[in-house]
Formats: structure tokens, sequence, C-alpha cells
């Protein structure tokens, strides 16, 4: 199928009537794009019918690496082109995806303006339709404090977490089931930013309840909700050492890298940035507490050898991991009284 569409795109780059035939082709079956190449998915930017831009748009792969940048044009053109009359939910709606693709190639300056301007939509339609519009200024919220804290603006991080959790709070407690993941999400955000923030007791306590609500969840549905414990468990482990609880931390960082290798297995381009980071989080807790060295010199490395394949296709965003891990592993090897042996 991929090599029919990289044919049929080289022939609709130059010819109008294979053009054409493209286009019916997604008109009838968007989720072909899963298949797409860069150029295919960048025709559909520069050429193609509004509709069949929006239903490419909308079962884009959020995590392929070779269509991150065309799925960002292609975010841009269904903003720019919104009709004046366009109501104020289907540009947040917009501003929302197109500040999330940019993210996602490490251009968090411009990322944060776009979903700046979503919080602030949503919470005008929320302040006048609660029931529909909150969950959405919620999810608004937390992605924002996300981009924040890449950027380093870790107090404006924390109020828009703060917010986040507030109202997903509120909101699971008047239905668990359909609110309750999207809190276990503000809560594990939370926990980051109140790291950052150097309030560790605090991160702890967020980690933990991230932590209990996911393992409730992946009980149920662990293809859903397993990837999500293994962050949680992530973010736990690390904050545990923070606070000198060693025992802990090595549990939870153990559990971690066993839950991060299933998803990882079967995408690994949606899942590897996860396993490379649990990885790091293991190998650091044991270099940091001098145990377990030969275990943390494994999953150092191999952390390495994900962060450098993920920073060849976007340095941006992996560039600083990358060097944490191998600054961990030069540790590693310190201990071992290996130090010589610095990794290429």
């Amino acid at each position: 199928m991929r090599r029919c569409l990289i044919v049929l795109t080289a022939a609709a780059s130059w010819h109008p009537v294979a053009a054409t035939a493209l286009f019916a082709l997604l008109r009838r079956r968007p989720a072909l794009i899963a298949h797409a190449t860069a150029p295919m998915v960048q025709l559909v930017v520069d050429r193609a019918p509004d509709d069949i831009a929006a239903a490419v748009d909308a079962v884009l792969p959020r995590y392929s690496a070779e269509l991150l940048w065309p799925a960002a044009a292609l975010a841009r053109r269904l903003y720019d082109t919104l009709p004046a009359t366009a109501a104020a939910a289907q540009r947040a709606h917009h501003l929302e995806n197109l500040g999330l693709r940019l993210s996602s190639l490490g251009r968090w300056e411009d990322a944060v303006m776009a979903t700046t301007e979503a919080v602030g939509l949503y919470r005008r339609l929320a302040d006048t339709n609660r029931t529909e519009f909150e969950a959405d200024l919620a999810g608004s919220l937390n992605n924002l404090s996300v981009m924040l804290s890449d950027l380093g603006l870790h107090r404006d991080a924390l109020a828009a977490s703060t917010q986040a959790v507030d109202i997903r709070r509120r909101l699971a407690a008047v239905n668990r089931t359909a609110f309750e993941p999207g809190l276990a999400m503000a809560l594990n955000n939370r926990s980051v930013v109140l790291s950052n923030l150097g309030r560790r007791q605090d991160a702890v306590a967020a980690s933990n309840q991230a932590v209990e609500v996911y393992r409730q969840l992946a009980a149920t549905n662990p293809t859903a909700f397993e990837p999500h414990l293994a962050r949680a468990l992530t973010n736990l482990g690390a904050d545990l050492w923070d606070l000198r609880r060693l025992q802990n931390a090595l549990t939870v960082t153990a559990e971690a890298v066993d839950i991060h290798r299933r998803p990882a297995a079967a995408h690994p381009a949606a899942f590897e940035p996860d396993l490379a980071r649990g990885l790091w989080v293991f190998a650091r807790v044991r270099a940091a507490g001098r145990v377990e060295l030969p275990q943390a010199l494994t999953a150092g490395r191999e952390s390495v050898v994900l962060f450098e394949k993920l920073c060849r296709q976007r340095p941006r965003v992996f560039t600083g991991d990358l060097c944490g891990a191998r600054a961990t592993v030069v540790d590693v090897l310190e201990s071992l009284g290996r130090g010589q042996r610095i990794i290429s």
C-alpha cells in the first residue's frame, strides 16, 4: 500500500488527473494516511480541498517522526483558512491542535502562543456553558502547562496545571468513568512541574495519586492505560529519589521499565521516547544511590541508543535528554572504576 501511495503521490505532484485521483481516494479512505510519506501530506497541505485536508489531519499519526513537519504545516493551514465566521469552539480546537503539533517539533514558544489563545477561547466558552466546554478548558490548560514547563517557565506552568487539576477533580467527582483518566494525566503533569520547582513532597503526593488512578484503570484496560501508568511510575521514581527514598525508587523504576517495554515493542514510534526516559531514570536512581550498577549501566546505555535515534529525528526535543543520559552512563562507569571508557 505504501509503495502505491508513493507512486500516486509522485504522479500527483506533476499531473492534475493523478492529484484528483489521490484526493478522491483520501476522501473515501482518509485512514490510508497512516501509510503516507511526508511528500504526500505536503501535497495535501498545498493542494487538497478543505474537507480532505481536515479529514487527513484528523487521522494523522501523532508520533510519526517522518510526518511531524508536514503535520504542523497542515494544522497551520487549517487554522489560517478558517472563515471569519468560524465558531469560537472550532477556532479553539484548531489552535490547540496547532499547539500540539508545534510542541512535537520543539517549537515551544510558538506552541505556547497558540495554546494560550485556545485557553482564552475555551475559558470564555466555559463561562457561558460549563457543561460543554469545561473539560476542553482543562485539557488546554494541561497542554499549556507542559509547554510552559518545556520553556522553563515553571511558575506559570504550575498556575496552569493547578487550574487543570482543580477542574478535572471537580468533573471526576461527578462522572468518575468519563473524567478520571484526565484527572490522572493532570496530576502526573503537576508532579513534574512541582518537582521542577523543588517542591518534592508535593511532587510525590501528586505522582502517587496519578499512579493510584492509572493502576486501577490499567487493571481493566491495560492496552489503553499501561503506557500512562508507566509514565506516572517513572515520574514517581524520580520524585522518590529526590526525597532519598532509595528502596522505593528502585522498586518503582524497575516496574516502570517493565511496563514501558510492552507498548514500545508494539508501537515504537509512539512509545520509545517513554521507554528511553524510563531507562534513563532507572539508571540515574541507581547511579546516584551507587547500587545495582551493572543493571544501571545496561539501562543507561540502552537509553543513550534510543535518545540518539530520537535526537536524529527531533534534535530540539531530545538533545537535552541525550546529554543527561550520557552523563548518567559516565557516572555509572566512574562508580565501577571504568570512568576512562567514555561513550561516544
